[in-house]
This record gives structure tokens, sequence and C-alpha cells, in this order.
């Protein structure tokens, strides 16, 4: 019935035109009052799993923070950061600003990237791309050769890690191999740090006491925007490379079970949203 070709509409005489199956009243009751205990039902199991899948992201974020701040050990000592929201941390790890951690801290494309896009050329990623340790590649944009060598500054080499200005800022990603050699827009870019893994930076950079630090900002105001200065002071708490490792190793085995069975709620909700109904007749 919809026409139209920016987008489509249905006009008042097509729609009064419409023919509308019609039961006697006392019907329409019993349908009514069927579909509003159906589906009443349903929106509340929904919120249920929903609720299930915030406590979960809590508990996700919880195992993150927990183990970029004290490590794997329990019985290990601990000194004070001097630092509230970091508190203790195990007595061998440091503290250290990130912009002593990695060689540049930079900004991707953001004067006019719109007139860089192209239907051909390179990967250019944005905030919309980034999740925490991973990237959703479904809505990307091209930017042209000319733009992409324009702005080399911003090209991504494996190792580096990526995080989102506006938005959910601070989440942050680790560029993979195959995506080496592409650019991004309006994403902070932390080249990839000396010395240490970048994995394990990655994943403190997602924890609860980073974005702490963001949501303060360099300056200690509170702000929604992640910046390249913000980025420079954020503090680190770094455990030796070895201990980098087996916390990496830790978390991501931890968190894989953990986000099989977010997928699966997820997956089972988005079901729910868009089930029919039973189709057994209303009584």
């Amino acid at each position: 019935m919809a026409t139209g070709s920016t987008f489509e509409a249905v006009s008042t005489p097509q729609l009064g035109n419409s023919e509308v199956p019609l039961p006697d009243l006392d019907t329409q009751r019993r349908i009514a009052g069927y579909l509003d205990d159906k589906t009443a039902r349903i929106d509340a199991l929904i919120e249920k799993k929903r609720a299930l899948l915030d406590r979960l992201a809590e508990k996700r974020q919880a195992l993150i923070t927990r183990a970029v701040t004290h490590g794997l050990n329990p019985d290990a000592p601990l000194k004070d950061s001097g630092i509230d929201w970091l508190g203790k941390v195990p007595a061998h790890w440091e503290v250290k600003k990130l912009k002593y951690l990695t060689p540049r801290v930079s900004v991707g494309i953001v004067v006019t990237p719109a007139s860089w896009y192209t239907e051909e050329g390179v990967l250019a990623l944005r905030g919309l791309n980034i999740r925490p340790m991973g990237f959703d590649l479904q809505a990307t944009r091209l930017i042209s050769e000319d733009g992409h060598e324009f702005h080399a500054k911003s090209e991504l080499r494996e190792g580096d890690l990526v995080s989102v200005r506006t938005g959910d800022p601070g989440t942050t990603a680790v560029v993979t191999e195959d995506l080496a050699g592409s650019n991004c827009v309006d994403l902070v870019i932390i080249r990839r740090p000396l010395e240490m893994s970048p994995r394990y930076l990655g994943w403190f950079l997602n924890s609860n006491v980073a974005k702490v630090q963001y949501q303060l900002g360099s300056e200690g105001a509170l702000q929604a925007h992640f910046n390249v200065e913000t980025s420079k002071e954020t503090l680190i708490a770094v455990p030796p490379t070895a201990e980098q490792s087996d916390i990496v190793a830790h978390l991501e085995a931890a968190l894989a079970d953990h986000d099989v069975i977010a997928e699966k709620i997820a997956t089972s909700v988005e079901k729910l949203t868009n089930t029919a109904l039973p189709s057994s007749q209303p009584p």
C-alpha cells in the first residue's frame, strides 16, 4: 500500500479505505484481554532477562577491574597506590601515566572526514565499530586512497590501540593483523606500547578504574568526551610483563565463557521481542 521514492508513506484515503475484520464487541473484548495478558507475561520475562544481562555486564566489569588492579595472586602483598579510585595494588607493580608507555597518542581524521568517503578504498574505523577489546564491522566506511595518503599519520598498525572519543568514551580495542593498514575517524590512537602487552593495556583501559579517569578528564572536571590529553594522563597499573600475559590469558578464557552465556540470553530477548503470540485460540 505504501508508496514514495524518498520514503514510503500511506495516505489518509488509503488508510481510510482499508478493510478491518470486525468481530462482535464481546469477542473484541475477549481478544483484547487475551492479548493484554499474554503480552504482559512476555514483557515481564523480557524485563527479567534484561536485568540479568545488566548483572552479567556488571560482573564482567568487576572481573576485568579486579584482574588489572590486583592480579591473579590473592596472597600478593599490596601497597597503597596513593590514588583514591585505584586503591591498593600489588607491591611489585608500578603505576605509570599512559604517555610514558607508548611512543605516541594522537587522533584519527577529525576535519570533514565525510569528504574522503568513497565506495571503494581504505577501511576507516569509527566509534560505532569499536567494542571493548573487539570490533563490529557491520557498518563501516571507506576513504579514498588519496585521503588515506593525506592522513598517513592515522594509519593503524597491528598492536596499536584505538579508543572511542564520544558516545561511549574510552572504549578500547587492539588493532589486529587483519585491520593493520586501515585508517580511523575521530578515534584516539595509542601506538603499540613499549615493552608491555597491548592486550593487557587494552583490558586496563576498558576497566572501571580507567573509566573513572575518562569521566574526570585530565583537569578533574566531569566530561563525556575522551580526548588525547585525557588519554595521555591516564594512570595505568603495570605488572611485570610475564604477569601481564597471565592476566590476559586468564581474563580472555573467563570472559569467553561469560560472553557465551550473555549471548544466549541476548538472543532469547530478541526472539521474545519479535515473537508471535502463542497459536492457541483465545478463550
